[in-house]
């Protein structure tokens, strides 16, 4: 396993393991579409250690790139790269001074294709295109993404904490839902119940046979407002077996789809998650759950497509109490996930993370009417790192909701809010019908 991903796992766990990444001021991403021939220039200022990255179409590389005729990018003058070399090439800025990045590109007939020059500052001034000049030489081609061959630059990235503002909502988003699904179908499975509502979603499990296999699933809706608008869905799966009398072990499958919105620019990001979780029943009142998932997810922002590696991880103490007709369960929790941002998101290569450490209680109240109604109150202590700053934050954390016998199931609703991070909240919603199979 890379030792970026073992560090990441340590980072959830612990939060002791990310490598600290220099302080990163403004990014901006210029699209040439070269349609024939093209000769444009971009004028710029840049400080001592920003960076110059170029790359073709939508991270696909040159394989993707069938009407690459020629191309070559010069800075200052000189020539920085060819062809195909220049698909992940890189320059860092060594003094302060105006920069002239001249890309020349052809077309072949009728195979157009795209190139990205991507500027991460760690200046004062940014990264801020000054003036551009040149444009297509013939054909029709397009500089900086205008579509005529004026030049006009593209429409600016946001900041470079944008990227890690993304991840960390739908790393969230998706680590909460995947780890609360599980911590749901092991409280099933130990109280011996075939069904359960969880705090926060959907939820449905049923042993398979008489072996001690069981399968599960649940489905979560998301939204979060605040300093990010979102929106997304997870559905996550699950089997495990009873390896002794007090523990289960088990694979879980868990996919997120989310649009994520920062600063008016929106990353649209799916994750496929995988991994082992595992269960222990302590104590008759007793319990302890703990997971590893990871997952590759993809991003899309724009014109630019890029994916990340994600480990997401979490362990959790339970302890069932009753309050006369009122059934308890207090919990304390750690989970949280890592992320390496790769050089192509905006703000360039990064670990971002997300640590939670979690207490409260769930109140099962009696029967009323065929609908059994509940509440969690608790509080989430919150650890956010973008890979330049780390803030931390504290939030209450409010559920409600019931559960109703149907048929041979059970129709359950709930709605949930916390704090994903600071200035971000979330509203957790879910309606959905449980049934043994």
């Amino acid at each position: 396993m890379p030792i970026s991903k073992i560090r990441a796992a340590c980072a959830v766990l612990f939060g002791l393991c990310a490598a600290p990444v220099a302080a990163q001021n403004a990014t901006f991403i210029q699209t040439i579409d070269i349609t024939a021939g093209m000769d444009v220039t971009y004028n710029t200022t840049l400080a001592t250690g920003d960076r110059l990255q170029f790359f073709y179409q939508d991270g696909g590389g040159v394989g993707n790139v069938p009407g690459l005729e020629s191309l070559t990018v010069t800075i200052n003058g000189a020539t920085q790269c060819q062809n195909a070399a220049c698909d992940g090439d890189s320059q860092t800025i060594a003094s302060d001074g105006p920069v002239a990045i001249r890309v020349q590109g052809q077309a072949r007939s009728n195979q157009p294709f795209r190139f990205y020059i991507q500027c991460n500052s760690t200046g004062a001034n940014g990264c801020v295109v000054n003036s551009v000049t040149g444009g297509a030489t013939g054909g029709g081609g397009s500089g900086g993404g205008s579509g005529g061959g004026s030049g006009s630059p593209a429409t600016p990235t946001p900041s470079n904490a944008s990227a890690a503002k993304a991840a960390a909502a739908s790393g969230a988003a998706s680590s909460g839902a995947a780890g609360q699904a599980i911590t749901a179908a092991m409280a099933a499975r130990n109280g011996g119940a075939p069904l359960s509502v969880t705090r926060n979603a959907m939820f449905f499990a049923a042993p398979s046979n008489d072996l001690g296999r069981n399968i599960w699933g649940s489905l979560t809706y998301q939204s979060i407002g605040g300093d990010i608008d979102g929106q997304g869905a997870d559905l996550t799966f699950g089997i495990d077996v009873f390896s002794t009398d007090m523990m289960a072990l088990g694979l879980a499958l868990s996919y997120g789809d989310h649009e994520i919105e920062v600063a008016g620019v929106t990353y649209d990001t799916t994750a496929l998650a995988v991994g082992p979780y595992v269960s222990a029943r302590i104590t008759d009142t007793l319990t302890t759950d703990a997971y590893i998932l990871y997952a590759e997810p993809d991003y899309d922002v724009g014109a630019i497509s890029y994916s990340s590696d994600r480990i997401m991880a979490g362990i959790d103490l339970n302890m069932s109490y009753a309050i006369g007709t009122t059934d308890g369960t207090a919990y304390a929790r750690i989970s949280g996930f890592a992320e390496d941002l790769p050089s192509k998101a905006p703000g360039g290569a990064r670990d971002v993370s997300q640590v939670m450490a979690s207490f409260g209680s769930r109140f099962d109240f009696a029967n009323m009417g065929g609908i059994s109604p509940y509440a969690v109150l608790g509080v989430d202590f919150i650890r956010f790192d973008d890979g330049a700053t780390e803030t931390s934050s504290t939030s209450p954390r409010i559920g409600f909701g019931f559960s109703q016998e149907l048929g041979a199931g059970a129709l359950t609703m709930d709605i949930m809010g916390n704090e994903v991070f600071e200035d971000a909240r979330s509203v957790r919603l879910s309606i959905g019908y449980s049934a043994e199979f």
